[in-house]
């Protein structure tokens, strides 16, 4: 098996091999949501993705949206201490004083993020993707249709996620989901 046919396979867990190798999409899970280039992107590091985001045309609430690609890869990184702050820095870009545009990009990254992260982090980011949610269905412009359709397409994965989840971290999901639901 090829590295990279490996990395796409961990990114993808529920896809078949024969289904990553072909060109068309069958009805496989991992198929009905991502298409064979959008698993070959999501192989790319994360650092690559966050670099070729157009931060400027995003709102935050604090600071400038160009801070994400540094605050989203210390949410990824191992040391507690540093995923905890990147944490609270998310959260507060996007949702203080309601849910801002650049959630709309952000929350994607959030979700890969969960899959990596500990306990605690979880439960933070958990914490954003319910406020995302929660404060998105009050948003009339085009954009908040966009991040509503964006926490829905990623529903599943949260699903799929926590049912690894124990304690404080499964009630954190449990909440995230229930607004995301609320959404449709």
């Amino acid at each position: 098996m090829s590295k990279l046919l490996y990395i796409i396979q961990k990114l993808l867990p529920f896809a078949s091999p024969q289904c990553l190798t072909r060109e068309d999409r069958c009805r496989c899970y991992a198929c009905s949501f991502f298409s064979i280039g959008y698993a070959m992107q999501m192989a790319q590091a994360l650092w690559m993705r966050l670099r070729e985001e157009k931060w400027d045309d995003y709102a935050v609430a604090e600071s400038s949206a160009d801070r994400f690609p540094k605050i989203l890869q210390d949410l990824a990184c191992r040391k507690r201490g540093r995923a905890m702050k990147a944490s609270h820095d998310v959260w507060r870009m996007l949702c203080k004083n309601g849910v801002h545009s650049a959630a709309v990009v952000v929350v994607p990254y959030l979700v890969e993020t969960l899959e990596i992260s500990i306990s605690d982090v979880q439960i933070e980011i958990c914490d954003t993707l319910k406020s995302c949610a929660v404060s998105s269905s009050g948003i009339t412009e085009e954009w908040g249709q966009t991040l509503r359709d964006v926490l829905l397409s990623q529903e599943k994965t949260l699903k799929h996620y926590s049912k690894k989840a124990k304690g404080d971290a499964a009630i954190a999901y449990a909440a995230a989901l229930e607004a995301i639901a609320a959404l449709s």
